[in-house]
């Protein structure tokens, strides 16, 4: 920033002040730096340049942080160990990849991202409730169950598969960036939030679907808690 020099403090930005009060934190040389949200009150752009900024800072200087964040995506991006907490209590620590693909409770797989939830009850390897029913791989015992989805976990379909019966009918479709993300309503059956699913602008100019429209997901892999079940069970269709 030394083309900013001659300026005065409130003639910087608040990217700036904040590269500057870190490197007024680092010029001790400490051994562990406490970071609380500090890049809570800057602008998308912004936060990743400077998400990025401190990783390589991390990556030449070989310093700890302990760094306090809401932001999911942050946390992700820039831990080599995330510790997530709920109400004063650890709920999980684990590295970032395994967090997100293995997490330990419902808490920490929805805290992480958005996520889609089927709630029914498991009768002879069969997940049902209403209209919606999905195949369960062997080894899942009769229970009433959730079974978590990620976005990037669930396909579409225009009819339903030998695997899964989820019928939908599109509530909204949004163009964000380079994803169109599909917002689904269940169709006789219940949830309590909306189901997301993400598509590439290739496959939404060849559907062309629309709002109204009713189609099917296909799930890939997920995450299956059980009511007398201690431990998730990690579920794959491929």
């Amino acid at each position: 920033l030394e083309h900013l020099s001659d300026r005065y403090p409130a003639q910087l930005s608040g990217g700036q002040k904040q590269r500057i009060a870190l490197a007024r934190a680092m010029a001790m040389r400490p051994e562990i730096l406490l970071l609380d949200e500090p890049f809570g009150a800057l602008d998308a752009k912004v936060r990743k340049d400077l998400r990025r900024w401190l990783r390589s800072l991390h990556d030449e200087l070989h310093f700890t942080s302990v760094f306090v964040t809401h932001d999911q995506e942050e946390a992700l991006e820039l831990s080599d160990q995330v510790v997530v907490m709920s109400n004063g209590r650890i709920e999980q620590v684990d590295t970032p990849l395994e967090l997100y693909g293995r997490p330990d409770s419902r808490f920490v797989f929805e805290f992480l991202g958005q996520v889609n939830v089927l709630s029914g009850k498991i009768r002879d390897g069969v997940m049902s409730q209403g209209d919606a029913w999905i195949r369960l791989p062997e080894g899942c015992e009769n229970d009433d169950a959730q079974l978590y989805l990620r976005p990037h976990e669930v396909r579409l379909t225009q009819a339903a598969s030998d695997q899964a019966h989820l019928p939908f009918r599109i509530e909204a479709i949004n163009l964000i960036g380079a994803e169109v993300r599909i917002e689904l309503k269940p169709d006789g059956w219940e949830c309590e939030e909306l189901w997301e699913v993400g598509i590439s602008h290739t496959e939404f100019n060849a559907r062309q679907p629309q709002r109204g429209d009713r189609c099917f997901a296909v799930p890939d892999v997920g995450h299956l808690f059980c009511e007398h079940a201690v431990e998730p069970k990690t579920l794959e269709w491929r």
